[in-house]
């Protein structure tokens, strides 16, 4: 499961990153001391609702044909250990 969360509040941002500091934790510790704190306080389940998966699901359209045999991934590649290191670089940018 992936999860994201994008905390805009800076302040609460702030006392976040003050706290996971000040006890040495990690933010999945933190995620795992908050829902067992919260569960434990409440004494009831999340009430949610799934949704329907037809209504709410679309199909990507990439625009390719039905050759894709003839397509090449890669084809341009000449040195795959260079190219990989450039890929790393340029996902810590």
């Amino acid at each position: 499961m992936v999860i994201q969360l994008n905390i805009e509040d800076e302040r609460l941002a702030g006392k976040i990153s003050e706290y996971i500091d000040a006890k040495h934790k990690a933010v999945n510790e933190l995620m795992i001391e908050a829902l067992e704190n919260f569960f434990s306080t409440t004494k009831s389940p999340l009430n949610y609702q799934v949704e329907d998966i037809d209504k709410n699901s679309s199909v990507i359209d990439f625009g390719l044909n039905d050759e894709v045999e003839d397509i090449k991934l890669f084809q341009d590649i000449d040195d795959v250990e260079s190219y990989s290191q450039e890929l790393r670089n340029n996902a810590w940018k």
